[in-house]
């Protein structure tokens, strides 16, 4: 009961509300009200917590299975809840138990329905005694027919008594904005005093003081992608990187995700991550050492037994505090505990996690050691289980030093500041610092983004308990949420929320100072804390320079001497200014694939078709191919996603029986179908040989390239890639490019090179489509001149696909924009190439 315990004094404060739920404590001895499943329901008079009755629940057979009642409650209404329950027995070969309360929403639209947990309670035996089982939601926006709350997530066979049940309407803080700024001034500034000697010959007048705030002691930071913040290729990302934030998390540590083997790990790409932010002045936090979600447990861990785990874990802390000893300000030692007891039902110790953190403080005393995990700040329903689990670590003197807040909105949902604010206040009763670790909320209006992440970071800054916030990756590109970003694109477009955010942490919450001494030597104000850059100037020349830290004080005498010399300030780096890649080209493993020649006696004329394959499973690498008809044969070879999106794989022709097929393969990540889609032609004396090459090298707009003799001309070029990371392809001269769009790995091109007596081909290119996902753009051929292979291209990739396609009569190239554009790039353009017999 100790969370029950230290909020006493703080549910007071929020006074009576209207109860929901009919019967709430059991007081009646008629349950009516509380619905049962399948399961035994009774009154309980001998043990109780509150009133004078309770209700025991036995004879489950189902996890599901717990007292229910329909609720009538009201859309984005604001509601807490809370209960205390006890556990009355466990189960052999099972270490602990969960208990969720939950909200089944019956959907008015179409009858389907959705789960939402509000409360949960992990680490749950019978020996815990009564346990508090408490949370408070915001309610749908989304109409429904039925809301149904029921207590649900232990195991079948396990009995318990529930008491003191309730729900109420919390009401909305009307002054949360203009107590949050009161806080802000009064918690996140400092005294800032500057006196200023010089000699009596100098005009006041002429004597210019510059103060300007670099950077903050709170902590504002984002997750980091390890590719990008090394790799030259990603110059304009580390410029804004630096210039945006002060903190950074290293999220490749995990053990499942370790390169190298079991034995011999690699994690070079997260150290030199971290030594790279170090070095550009920035803390970091380590994310993370350990995660006993059993999803998240390496496959090889899963094999041992509890000796063989316990051993490798102190092994594996050894290695990785060797790695990083010193360089980290934060581990999450053991990530989202309360949702994954996996090393301690496997070793056997219920206790296991806080040795872990012991051992982790032994090993390295410098890093703060971190609880993290989720649902307990954005939404509620883990809040009071977390400040329990917490407690109990702070109790058992782990080394715990900090508390992780993940801060993941639900999708679309916008942050509630009164809900906030009192999470943060139950939190803040632990007495470690907090730290918003892994902030995400999604909106597709950037108006809205702008708003809804305002209000979070407002609130987060406001709280005294807070010590930093950190986003979970602030660049959509590539395979980030546009819908969550603070940046969008290859162009680096700071959206409405990433200009809102550098609004905050730059000017609102920012001091600067410009100002003469002719109101005297003296200048005294409240300055945001962080550290400073100060210049004097006289007569328009530098002439001081030095940098300073603000806390709670700070004083500074500068004394300037007769005759003052110019000096030379410091520089900073344009984080804005566009910086341009310098991409490979590379023919690695260039190779004929086939060949094939139409049949004698074809016709004088050029003539061609489309060919389109079935629609692929949807999944990644799932795969269908087209084939030309007997008397023609393959010049092209295209894929298109069927709904506009881009992630595919790509095409590329293969040769299976003696035939040629153009092959499309679905991506990662994707939700509908894919076709290929085969160009086949034929005239007298046409040939075609088939090549490959790749794969490229892994910087961004590296290339690979296929090369055609000097009669032959590339008819049909297309990419592919593992990773759906492909710019497109085009024909140039006598070459085929692929180009790449990511830097895990890179591309391969595949292209037919043709011949012809007589003939001549020339490539032509569309105008660029719109910036919308969807955007189509079509190019066609002069007249005379035949379509004989399309492909679609964008610098900034994305692209849905390309076909060939006829429309009254006209035969035109068709390219899709397969993701969103921005400010700055452009979309998708389609390829043609054309061929006509002289």
């Amino acid at each position: 009961m100790k969370t029950t315990i230290l909020l006493a004094a703080l549910l007071v404060q929020l006074g009576v509300c209207q109860e929901i739920l009919i019967n709430p404590g059991f007081e009646d001895p008629d349950l009516s009200a509380w619905k049962s499943w399948g399961f035994v329901m009774m009154s309980e008079t001998d043990d109780v917590q509150e009133g004078k009755r309770a209700v025991r629940v036995t004879n489950r057979t189902a996890n599901w299975q717990g007292p229910g009642q329909d609720l009538n409650i009201t859309a984005n209404g604001r509601y807490k809840f809370k209960s205390v329950v006890k556990q009355l027995n466990d189960l052999p070969g099972k270490m602990f138990q969960s208990l969720k309360m939950t909200i089944s929403y019956t959907w008015a639209s179409d009858a389907s329905t959705d789960y939402y947990d509000i409360a949960g309670h992990s680490f749950i035996t019978s020996s815990l005694g009564w346990f508090s089982l408490a949370g408070d939601f915001n309610a749908p926006q989304r109409p429904w027919t039925k809301a149904r709350l029921y207590y649900q997530g232990n195991d079948a066979g396990i009995d318990y008594i529930v008491d003191a049940a309730s729900m109420q309407v919390v009401p909305e803080d009307k002054n949360w904005k203009s107590d949050a700024n009161a806080r802000i001034e009064r918690y996140r500034k400092g005294d800032l005093t500057i006196n200023v000697s010089y000699p009596s010959n100098m005009n006041p007048s002429d004597i210019q003081v510059q103060v300007m705030h670099k950077r903050h002691t709170f902590g504002f930071g984002s997750l980091v992608n390890d590719d990008y913040i090394i790799n030259p290729d990603y110059k304009q990302y580390q410029n804004l990187f630096y210039y945006m934030f002060n903190w950074a998390t290293v999220g490749t540590f995990k053990w499942k995700f370790a390169k190298g083997t079991p034995d011999n790990p690699d994690y070079s790409f997260a150290v030199n991550s971290m030594n790279e932010v170090r070095k550009n002045g920035l803390k970091v936090r380590g994310h993370n050492m350990f995660w006993g979600v059993p999803q998240n447990v390496p496959d090889f861990a899963k094999q041992m037994n509890g000796t063989e785990l316990n051993r490798t874990i102190q092994e594996r802390i050894k290695f990785i505090t060797g790695l990083t000893k010193g360089k980290l300000e934060h581990w999450d030692v053991n990530n989202e505990l309360l949702h994954g007891q996996y090393f301690e039902e496997t070793i056997g110790d219920p206790h296991y996690s806080q040795k872990m953190y012991k051992a982790v403080h032994k090993a390295d005393p410098y890093a703060r050691l971190f609880l993290n995990d989720y649902d307990v700040l954005a939404m509620g329903s883990n809040t009071d289980s977390y400040i329990d689990q917490a407690l109990g670590f702070e109790a058992d003197k782990t080394g715990l030093g900090g508390i992780g807040l993940q801060s993941h909105f639900r999708a679309f949902t916008q942050p509630d500041p009164t809900l906030l604010k009192q999470r943060l206040d139950k939190l803040a009763l632990i007495g470690l610092p907090l730290w918003i670790t892994e902030l995400t909320l999604e909106a597709d209006n950037e108006d809205a983004r702008a708003d809804w992440y305002e209000d979070a970071l407002r609130m987060y800054f406001s709280h005294p308990s807070v010590h930093g916030v950190i986003f979970w990756g602030f660049w959509d590109q590539p395979g980030g949420n546009a819908h969550s970003s603070l940046v969008n694109g290859y162009n680096y477009y700071i959206n409405k929320a990433g200009s809102r955010y550098l609004n905050l942490i730059k000017n609102e919450w920012s001091t600067r100072i410009n100002r003469n001494l002719t109101s005297g030597p003296k200048i005294s104000l409240r300055a945001f804390m962080g550290d400073y850059d100060l210049t004097v100037l006289y007569k328009g020349k530098h002439i001081y320079y030095e940098t300073f830290s603000v806390d709670l004080y700070k004083d500074i005498s500068i004394q300037i001497q007769d005759n003052p010399t110019e000096i030379t300030i410091p520089t900073t780096v344009d984080p804005y200014a566009a910086v341009t890649a310098h991409p490979d080209i590379s023919h690695k493993d260039e190779h004929v694939v086939g060949q094939a020649s139409v049949k004698p006696n074809s016709g004088n004329n050029l003539t061609c078709e489309t060919r389109w394959s079935g629609f692929s499973e949807i999944g990644d690498d799932k795969r269908v191919w087209a084939e030309c008809p007997d008397d023609k044969i393959l010049t092209g070879c295209a894929s298109v996603l069927k709904d506009n999106d881009w992630h595919k794989d790509g095409e590329e022709i293969r040769m299976e029986g003696g035939k040629a097929r153009c092959y499309a393969t679905n991506g990662y990540r994707t939700f509908g179908p894919v076709q290929a889609v085969a160009r086949c032609c034929k005239v007298d004396g046409l040939q075609c040989i088939y090549k490959s090459a790749g794969m490229s090298d892994v910087g961004i707009d590296d290339e690979a390239a296929i090369t055609c003799q000097n009669d032959e001309f590339p008819l049909g070029c297309g990419s592919n890639t593992w990773v759906s990371s492909t710019d497109g392809a085009f024909p140039v001269n006598k070459s085929c490019i692929a180009q790449n769009d990511g830097t895990k790995l890179g591309v391969f091109v595949t292209g037919s090179c043709c011949k012809a007596p007589h003939m001549n081909c020339e490539v032509r290119w569309s105008l660029a489509s719109g910036l919308l996902q969807g955007a189509v753009t079509n190019v066609t051929c002069q007249s005379g001149w035949t379509l004989t292979g399309c492909s679609a291209f964008s610098k900034y990739g994305r692209t849905a696909g390309s076909f060939i396609n006829t429309l009254n009569g006209e035969v035109y190239c068709r390219a899709i924009n397969g993701g969103d554009k921005y400010p700055g790039e452009e979309g998708v353009k389609a390829v043609a190439t054309c061929c006509q017999i002289k």
